[in-house]
């Protein structure tokens, strides 16, 4: 069964399957790859409906039959993502059209996981948040069809807040009444309070919390400045962690030589961004020779160059056909490179020619350098120095 995704001006940009015959795949639902047109982190299946009913709330859940069926049981404020979980881009759309976001997933423990992160991502952006608690259906679809529409609107009206979802989970699975189970309770309420940026929002908590579970407010209060240094100190060192991975490289699983040569694949990813912001660079000459796949020393940059020069001789190169072409990884890093140098103001054929040269220049150093440390080289200096 297919599903037409449609943006806000009535546009078809995607599709999504849903499979009507069980398989062994664990996959039920097919989506669209990500195009120049269509991103499934920046889309919400059914948003062109909604946006004229969610002044107030919207419900979003995780497939197209939970929408579906709230749409055709009146209740219109309902999206759902694309197979992916809720991104701050997501969040962001969201609170331009809401001011509140009750959040409808399965009742199962891979639904209240991707509930807890919903909760955290429509919070960063400030949008506040509650969960629908479904009992006797596994999620809204099932739920609706079981209890009616009335039943479901009740349901919605009781949805339970951020914090009193926290305590429930907290909770779940822990007797009260064992001390050590209700430190780790505690604890872990104590994380989420610390997680909280309003002053005011985590004293209110942390009044609630203490009378919840018989504590005094000053032992609670400690508990929670201890938890926001460590945070603090966590946030730090993740940060820390990740620039120096990016900048090192690590972890690119497109361009596999980044890391064994930062400089040369930044330029030769700067050589390709503006060839295909202009093609007709592939007939510029710079120092006498025309820029070549013996110019591109990774492999993934050589074969981007290859299929750019094959789409120039039949007819002229489409950015967007990469997608045909490469994996969604490949083709959106290939496309990135013509999109990063979109946002600079002069790619003028001077800059490109001073890119190439600095491109040859970084490659001969790094093959003059190999060949200075081969076992060869090395032995014929040692001669020299010996005769010497």
């Amino acid at each position: 069964v297919m599903f037409p995704i449609i943006d806000n001006s009535g546009n078809v940009i995607a599709f999504g399957g849903r499979r009507i015959v069980e398989e062994k795949s664990p996959q039920k639902y097919i989506n669209t790859s990500d195009t120049p047109a269509f991103k499934k982190t920046k889309n919400l299946f059914a948003l062109n409906f909604a946006r004229h009913h969610c002044a107030e709330k919207m419900i979003v859940c995780e497939g197209y039959m939970d929408v579906i069926a709230m749409h055709a049981a009146g209740v219109e404020n309902s999206v759902a993502t694309l197979g992916t979980a809720i991104t701050s881009d997501h969040a962001r759309i969201l609170k331009r059209y809401t001011k509140k976001v009750v959040l409808a997933y399965d009742s199962d423990s891979a639904g209240q996981e991707a509930t807890e992160r919903a909760m955290r991502v429509l919070s960063e952006v400030g949008l506040e948040s509650s969960v629908l608690v479904i009992t006797g259906a596994k999620d809204p679809d099932e739920f609706i069809s079981r209890y009616g529409a009335d039943e479901f609107r009740r349901l919605v009206d009781s949805s339970r807040t951020n914090f009193e979802f926290r305590i429930e989970k907290a909770t779940q699975n822990r007797d009260m009444n064992v001390p050590e189970d209700k430190v780790e309770a505690l604890e872990e309420i104590s994380a989420y309070i610390a997680g909280i940026a309003s002053k005011v929002e985590r004293e209110v908590y942390i009044s609630q919390t203490a009378k919840k579970f018989g504590v005094s407010e000053e032992n609670l209060t400690s508990d929670v400045s201890r938890a926001i240094s460590q945070k603090k100190r966590s946030d730090a060192r993740k940060r820390r962690e990740k620039f120096i991975s990016e900048k090192r490289g690590f972890g690119d699983r497109v361009n596999r030589e980044y890391v064994k040569f930062p400089k040369l694949a930044k330029l030769e990813e700067t050589v390709l961004g503006m060839i295909m912001l202009k093609p007709e660079y592939l007939n510029l000459s710079v120092d006498g020779e025309k820029i070549s796949k013996d110019d591109f020393k990774s492999e993934f940059c050589s074969k981007i160059f290859s299929f750019i020069c094959e789409l120039s001789e039949n007819g002229g190169v489409n950015p967007s056909l990469l997608f045909q072409e490469f994996t969604e990884e490949e083709a959106s890093r290939a496309y990135g490179m013509m999109t990063e140098r979109m946002q600079l103001d002069d790619n003028s054929p001077n800059v490109f020619k001073a890119a190439v040269k600095e491109l040859r220049t970084e490659s001969a150093r790094l093959s003059d350098d190999s060949n200075d440390a081969s076992v060869d080289s090395i032995l014929n200096k040692l001669s020299k120095k010996k005769e010497q």
